[in-house]
């Protein structure tokens, strides 16, 4: 199938579906004959067409357009779903935004020429569309996020060394940036899902804001005027001066990287533990004089329970475990160095723990217990308890199921990993 979908119409149409009328179309549209017909995806695309283009209000599009999506999906045709998902439609940009995420998760490795910053943040924003959408995963939304941010740098891992070479960042930048993004992205989820009058069905990451939606200013013109109404500090983290600076926190030490943080805008207006990570960074090339950018004094006074303090501690730290993981010096002065080591040694790095391997390497928890996506904790449990009364032996293999199901975040990431939204 080709990518120019448009062109499709004006295209032979196969012989099958040629000289489809309203009633054939009726009655090829009906859920038992699709389920055993045999329709190549050409043929069940082009039924598609003919049907939204001569009945666009009848349901039978949208029945029509599940049976196509799903045949993609379960064939892992991502290609070739994401060439018919640009190309119809879809009244709820929130699901759409979604699926595409996942498209890209699934095609990474064959995106990397692109803006992998933006990339990351689709996949993210794509999660907490899902996440939005679905109460029951509200009240765990930290670890829903750092679970799927975990799949990211999982994915990253498994790329061989030809397309790892394609990458401008090092493993340990990437993954910092990952986590940056996930973090800010977590914090303004909890305030939406709270939020009583939202009319928002996309919560973007400051990456997909100001890369992916830069040309469309769909997002952005909703989102940054509720954000700033409700947290005037979280939305300095979407300003495109503080990205580009947290940009250059995470990009290897190189004297362009030094000469562009000098050159950054509005640098002295930056949180004082981003400008601490900016002095690092820059500090960390040899024979590099860089100015003070920030005093201790203002590191110390810092409110530690303050969110955006909490989130620019978290990338001044890592910054400092990185300079000093790769060079031996750093040109700041020895007394303001001391000053910051001892500053930096009285803080704590937030860890959340991970998994090791993929949620993708298990077997679908949803499909071992045969319950629907929406299904309660009591019925996930007397579904369990059914088949374990059934199927004696596999009594562990069915809890491991029930405990995916009954951990949230868990249960969001197999949701997330395993289903695309065909509404």
């Amino acid at each position: 199938m080709s990518c120019k979908l448009k062109k499709s119409l004006k295209q032979k149409i196969p012989a099958q579906v040629k000289a489809f009328t309203t009633q054939k179309i009726l009655q090829l549209s009906d859920e038992n004959y699709l389920s055993t017909a045999e329709l190549s995806t050409q043929d069940l695309y082009t039924l598609f067409l003919t049907a939204k283009n001569t009945m666009p209000q009848s349901s039978i599009c949208t029945v029509l357009k599940r049976r196509l999506f799903d045949l993609l999906w379960q064939t892992r045709d991502y290609k070739q779903l994401e060439c018919v998902l640009k190309a119809v439609q879809i009244e709820q940009v929130g699901i759409a935004t979604e699926n595409l995420s996942k498209l890209v998760f699934f095609q990474l490795e064959n995106k990397l020429t692109g803006n992998i910053a933006a990339l990351v943040g689709q996949i993210l924003t794509g999660g907490a569309c899902l996440i939005l959408r679905n109460a029951i995963y509200h009240n765990d939304i930290a670890n829903a996020i750092s679970f799927l941010a975990n799949e990211i740098k999982l994915l990253f891992a498994t790329f061989d060394n030809k397309n790892r070479a394609k990458l401008a960042w090092n493993s340990g930048s990437l993954e910092n940036f990952i986590d940056h993004e996930a973090s800010v992205l977590s914090q303004v989820l909890q305030l939406a899902v709270h939020s009583k009058d939202l009319s928002l069905d996309i919560i973007p990451t400051p990456s997909y804001l100001l890369v992916y939606d830069v040309g469309s200013k769909r997002v952005d013109k909703q989102f940054l005027p509720w954000l700033a109404a409700v947290d005037q500090e979280l939305v300095k983290l979407y300003k495109l001066d503080t990205y580009n600076a947290v940009l250059l926190t995470v990009s290897s030490g190189s004297l362009s990287t030094s000469k562009s943080i000098l050159k950054l805008p509005n640098k002295d207006r930056l949180h004082p533990y981003l400008r601490l990570a900016l002095m690092l960074r820059a500090a960390s090339v040899k024979n590099f004089t860089c100015p003070e950018l920030v005093a201790v004094g203002e590191i110390a006074s810092q409110d530690p329970q303050d969110v955006t303090t909490k989130l620019f501690k978290q990338i001044a730290i890592q910054t400092m475990n990185s300079v000093l993981n790769t060079t031996s010096e750093i040109n700041l002065t020895a007394e303001l160095l001391q000053q910051l080591r001892k500053t930096m040694d009285n803080l704590n790095l937030d860890q959340v723990s991970i998994a090791k391997t993929s949620a993708l390497s298990l077997d679908n928890p949803f499909n071992i217990l045969n319950v629907p996506l929406n299904a309660t904790k009591p019925v996930i449990m007397q579904q369990v308890m059914q088949l374990i009364r059934q199927m004696p032996d596999r009594m562990s293999i069915f809890r491991q199921a029930q405990n995916e199901l009954f951990n949230s975040a868990r249960r969001f990431l197999h949701h997330y990993l395993r289903y695309f939204n065909a509404n």
